[in-house]
């Protein structure tokens, strides 16, 4: 998987659980912790904003983006969007549907 993929996952899970561990983070992805603190502060680069939180029950939270240049999709533009992802399968349809739902 490429790190764009993979980043976008990141985002697609913390999106949905909403708080998660940065060890459970690279078991998901089945990368290394190291992979995962990179892969945040790529992210934090272009934009997006996390909360980190230590000690117990902490995790990484996503709290968003600070970039205008990544709205949201318009609802035709997201049914584009599935029509293509239902033609695809595994990673390819998986990262489609990450990007829906962060993005509409």
């Amino acid at each position: 998987m490429s790190a764009k993929s993979r980043r976008i996952k990141l985002i697609h899970i913390l999106s949905v659980r909403k708080r998660d561990t940065i060890p459970s983070l690279a078991e998901k992805l089945d990368v290394s912790v190291a992979t995962i603190h990179r892969d945040i502060s790529e992210l934090e680069e272009e934009g997006y904003i996390f909360e980190t939180v230590r000690g117990n029950g902490g995790g990484v939270i996503f709290k968003g983006n600070s970039n205008p240049h990544l709205g949201k999709f318009s609802s035709e533009q997201a049914q584009d969007i599935r029509k293509i992802a239902e033609t695809l399968e595994g990673d390819f349809a998986s990262v489609l549907y990450g990007i829906l739902d962060i993005y509409t």
